[in-house]
């Protein structure tokens, strides 16, 4: 029913889950302002000279309970002239067009269960039915496009949804407030990135996707995340992308997910921050979480350039009276 609304091509729509849902969700979210306090979120204010720059870290996902953004972030929000965002994900015909030309396979192309193990694709079938997945749709998809419908709809069943997440809620304050908002790499350039993995790491990704499912490691990985947001507890974030990159020393697909989609690209962000800053209007950067910690990370790159990096403190929850 989403999906015959969002008014995709059939054959592109039956593909489209992650997209449409969250396309469908990005559009029907009211904004409602929070005002809560407390420690929820992070975000930073960046300064060199005269330029200034808001950055935040987000999560694609939330719970039920995180409704409205933190109060630190709202403020912010409603200070900036622009918001940015990695990519406009409620922008139906981009995502078609971007899931079209990268994440499926093409007419007479051989199909996902040609190309997988036999024991890899028994195990991706018996998962379908939990999600409602059709394999004869599934398997037109790329092996890097099913691990990413997997990981969503098992953090949806495990009640993560995107409408809870970040983005959503600063898609919602931008309508309102007529505020543009810019995308800082669009969702062309991010499915080429993930496109660009060799079958072998695709397949790679794709086991390990499974087998977290599995073995619970989604959820588990998926709390850890969302519990140091919600406290903004930076070490834990920092142990959390430690741990990704000793994986990343072991397992192929870990490798090309920690250098290239998560730290590497952290330079091009480095870069479109630069500019936002020098533009002369204030603009709110809002990323990934894991994007900002680590040597390689956001904070450490602008402290690198000659930038000032501060963590905004979250002020006490008021007491009731």
């Amino acid at each position: 029913m989403v999906l015959n609304r969002m008014g995709f091509q059939r054959k592109a729509s039956l593909a489209l889950v992650w997209l449409a849902l969250w396309a469908a969700l990005a559009q029907s979210v009211a904004w409602a302002g929070s005002g809560q306090d407390g420690p929820r979120g992070f975000v930073w204010e960046a300064t060199r000279g005269a330029q200034r720059v808001i950055l935040v870290g987000t999560v694609h996902v939330g719970r039920a309970d995180f409704v409205g953004l933190p109060a630190a972030i709202e403020r912010r929000a409603q200070q900036a002239a622009v918001i940015v965002v990695e990519a406009d994900v409620s922008n139906a015909q981009a995502a078609a067009e971007a899931t079209q030309r990268y994440a499926l396979y093409g007419p007479g192309e051989a199909a996902l269960d040609e190309r997988l193990s036999a024991d890899l694709w028994r195990r991706l079938k018996a998962l379908l039915p939990r999600y409602g997945m059709n394999p004869a749709v599934v398997g037109r998809m790329k092996p890097w496009f099913v691990a990413m419908n997997l990981t969503l709809a098992e953090l949806a069943r495990l009640g993560l949804s995107p409408a809870q997440g970040t983005e959503r809620y600063l898609f919602a304050l931008a309508a309102q407030t007529g505020k543009p908002v810019v995308e800082m790499e669009g969702m062309l350039a991010q499915l080429k990135l993930l496109d660009s993995a060799l079958p072998s790491e695709q397949a790679a990704f794709l086991e390990q996707a499974i087998s977290a499912i599995e073995q619970n490691e989604t959820q588990r990985e998926a709390q850890t995340i969302m519990q140091a947001w919600a406290q903004a507890d930076a070490p834990a974030m920092e142990r959390l992308l430690a741990k990704l990159r000793a994986r990343a020393q072991t397992n192929a697909a870990d490798r090309f997910m920690f250098d290239q989609v998560l730290e590497g690209r952290n330079p091009g962000m480095l870069r479109a921050i630069e500019r936002y800053g020098a533009s002369g209007r204030l603009h709110l950067v809002a990323v990934g979480s894991l994007h900002y910690f680590g040597p390689n990370g956001i904070v450490d790159g602008l402290r690198k350039r000659g930038w000032t990096v501060t963590q905004v403190a979250h002020q006490s929850p008021r007491a009731p009276r």
